[in-house]
């Protein structure tokens, strides 16, 4: 049996339950560079689940023939963010002067400051990037500016003003970190008075105002704000830093509740102290695979929606069977069936197909527009060779607003 990429994008919507997604950091005293780190969670429960809490570090030195963000000071110093392009699967990273764009494990693609557009915008201290439009949102300690990242060139890289440079409303504290709230169409920004403010572009007051929510963990000045679009559409849900510790609050409502991969309201960062926060729709693991190499499941790209180049991908021995399946949850503690153990509850078969002789087995599952937000789906591979079996890791994929 082999399901159609729109068949398993079916099958995956039928089952989706709650959200999971990762969430990005930026410090600033790596060395010589800046280090990103990506974590997720933290594990959680008698199982420890989903597995983190670090997912990967890249340092921001690269080899690209215009300069890269390096080292900068951390908190309370106000500059330095990271942000995350969803559609594109790329992490922005600046160390307030120069930006620069990434792969995921940091393979460095372009590099650009506000120089030649806004020379007097001063130190950039927020990234936010509006999947929707292309547009990253930059902040100031003061102010605020829309930019496309135009061109195929990596350097100098073209840079567009969408939106011209405006000023935050005054509230007696600087600005530190902005993004973008794609279900009202405003900002959100965060200050060094623990304040969070809406604003639209351009300036005018968004919906939320002005507030200071009761936090439980963070303290002081905040440093890092990043709004969790995988989350429920209003009220707003987005994590704060106040550079040590990570917390998911909404403006007025209290903390949105523990989901499977921000399984408290308050966790630390990885590796503190960080100067900014960026949230993506990057499957996370949780469970080991059978065997110490292979079987292993995995993703390309962000669960967002719409997103037409989304896989999924297992590898394991060349030649050997494959089958994939859904789940209506995830299953702690397991059940073990020899070596293989089985991480889904209520498993259901939804595609078998042979793993080519590379030894990767890359599935398409275009992800439309339609997709219910918040879901999330939990899967599990077992390969078939040599009259045995093995199983997968278990794998949470969310569906999230681009």
């Amino acid at each position: 049996m082999r399901l159609t990429p729109m068949l398993v994008s079916t099958a995956l919507a039928l089952g989706a339950a709650s959200p999971a997604q990762t969430v990005y950091t930026v410090k600033g005293t790596a060395g010589a560079f800046a280090s990103v780190t990506e974590q997720s969670g933290p594990p959680a429960g008698p199982c420890g689940w989903p597995d983190g809490p670090s997912l990967g570090t890249f340092t921001t030195n690269a080899s690209l023939p215009c300069p890269t963000p390096v080292a900068f000071p951390g908190p309370p110093a106000l500059g330095g963010d990271v942000a995350v392009a969803g559609d594109q699967n790329l992490v922005y990273v600046t160390d307030g002067t120069t930006i620069a764009r990434y792969s995921p494990g940091g393979t460095p693609l372009k590099s650009l400051t506000l120089a030649s557009v806004a020379p007097t915008f001063g130190t950039i201290t927020g990234l936010g990037y509006a999947g929707t439009s292309g547009i990253l949102w930059v902040s100031s300690a003061t102010s605020a500016i829309g930019i496309a990242v135009a061109g195929a060139g990596s350097c100098p890289t073209q840079v567009l003003v969408v939106t011209p440079p405006f000023n935050l409303p005054d509230i007696g504290a600087s600005y530190t970190d902005i993004d973008w709230d794609p279900v009202s169409g405003s900002l959100f920004a965060c200050t060094t008075a623990g304040s969070i403010v809406n604003v639209y572009p351009g300036g005018l007051p968004g919906p939320y105002g002005i507030t200071t929510p009761s936090y439980v963990c963070v303290t002081g000045p905040l440093y890092g704000l990043a709004m969790d679009d995988a989350a429920f559409a209003g009220p707003a849900a987005m994590y704060v830093t106040d550079g040590t510790m990570i917390e998911r609050v909404t403006p007025s409502t209290g903390a949105p509740p523990p989901t499977f991969y921000a399984t408290s309201t308050c966790f630390p960062a990885v590796s503190p102290p960080v100067s900014g926060l960026a949230a993506s729709a990057h499957a996370i693991s949780f469970g080991l695979s059978s065997g110490p190499n292979y079987p292993v499941l995995f993703s390309s790209g962000q669960s967002i929606t719409p997103n037409y180049a989304f896989q999924l991908l297992l590898a394991a021995p060349p030649d050997s069977i494959a089958a994939i399946f859904l789940g209506a949850g995830p299953l702690c503690p397991p059940l073990q069936f020899g070596s293989t153990w089985l991480y889904l509850t209520a498993p259901e078969l939804i595609l078998v197909a042979a793993v080519p002789s590379s030894g990767f087995l890359e599935i398409p599952v275009p992800i439309p527009a339609s997709m219910p937000i918040p879901a999330t789906v939990y899967l599990q591979g077992v390969e078939i060779s040599g009259g045995g079996y093995s199983g997968t890791n278990g794998l949470a994929l969310s569906f999230a607003r681009p």
